[in-house]
């Protein structure tokens, strides 16, 4: 997962692509980066590095009314700077930020036949060679892009900067999130709404909200609790996902049977990581922080249940478990302002 933001208007894009990473860093920070029209000189300029969007550098010169951004948790490639997006044509002409993945990427880079030098081990820049061979071919971009989305095969969502056409963005989506929006001439891309809030406080979603879950049941609660929240094949919280997924599922399935209400897509998760996903869409479904207007738009292909109400009537089984005070789990969200917590484990059970 991956977190990716554009923006288009009357003012520099610089600011909103650094604040919208900084709100997405949950979804990825092995590597950061942007991409934007330079106002001076009409050429793509991109900034890019490993580690978080803290680490990268950005001048006080960088000016630009176009942009794109990206905060990678690494997949397909390690974790540094050769991987790290946005990923760049060889004459600079398009950049491209990517979320998701391209199953068919090695078989796209053979049909290349070595005509272009690819740079890193990924295959969202096999996916942007793929839209710049059939640019050539059809001389219109937007054209390109459908036409290239038709020989992929994957979830993905990305988004196209072109130099040659500084007023424009291409985006595209297949089963990940991208959200727009629209604000008095200004346009705004992300795969989260939480990136389009320009007060860092974010009232309706906490981003760090996911991983600090993950590694309080993870590191915690599957360990003190084995038999119930434990990340394998029979605990309590396994057969409640499975339930939730429609069956035993050691990998994500090609497709998940109908009904399923928690289908998580991502390949490289593994059934232990579905489990630590599960518990953390459930969680924060019953505590609200998935019910502010927008948010089951954006969640609904991997995540069904986003309401408290929903979670009791839909998946009972985890209900009874993730509201069970003898765990001591969370009973309200954070407000933003942490000061510290305490968090207490009675005995094994």
């Amino acid at each position: 997962m991956c977190g990716i933001v554009a923006y288009l208007g009357k003012d520099n894009a610089v600011p909103f692509l650094v604040g919208g990473l900084k709100r997405l860093e949950y979804r990825g920070y092995d590597s950061v980066g942007i991409s934007f029209i330079q106002k001076n000189t009409g050429q793509i300029k991109t900034v890019k590095q490993s580690g978080s969007i803290e680490d990268l550098k950005v001048s006080k010169k960088f000016n630009g009314h176009i942009g794109i951004g990206h905060t990678r948790w690494a997949t397909h490639g390690k974790a540094c700077k050769r991987n790290a997006h946005p990923h760049v044509t060889y004459n600079n002409s398009l950049a491209l930020v990517h979320n998701g993945i391209i199953e068919n990427y090695k078989e796209i880079k053979n049909s290349f036949r070595d005509k272009y030098t690819i740079n890193s081990d990924t295959d969202s820049e096999i996916l942007l060679y793929l839209i710049y061979d059939v640019l050539q071919e059809v001389g219109d971009l937007y054209s390109a892009v459908k036409i290239a989305t038709e020989k992929v095969i994957g979830a993905y969502a990305f988004i196209l900067l072109d130099q040659q056409h500084p007023d424009t963005l291409i985006c595209a989506k297949n089963g990940s999130s991208l959200c727009v929006g629209v604000d008095e001439g200004n346009y705004y891309v992300a795969s989260d709404i939480s990136a389009f809030n320009k007060n860092t406080n974010n009232f309706r979603f906490d981003a760090s909200l996911e991983e600090v879950l993950h590694l309080i049941t993870h590191e915690g609660y599957a360990k003190v609790y084995p038999k119930i929240f434990g990340e394998s094949k029979g605990s309590e919280v396994a057969k409640a996902m499975d339930n939730a997924r429609g069956g035993y599922f050691i990998t994500v399935p090609s497709k998940y049977p109908t009904g399923a209400w928690y289908s998580y897509d991502d390949k490289t998760c593994d059934y232990s990581c579905m489990i630590t996903e599960y518990t953390y869409w459930s969680l924060t479904s019953i505590l609200g922080a998935q019910a502010y207007p927008g948010r089951f738009e954006e969640i609904k292909h991997e995540w069904k249940l986003n309401t408290l109400e929903k979670v009791k009537n839909g998946d009972p089984s985890i209900y009874s478990i993730l509201t069970n005070f003898d765990y001591k789990l969370p009973t309200k969200l954070p407000d933003n302002n942490y000061n510290g917590f305490i968090i207490s484990l009675n005995s094994k059970k």
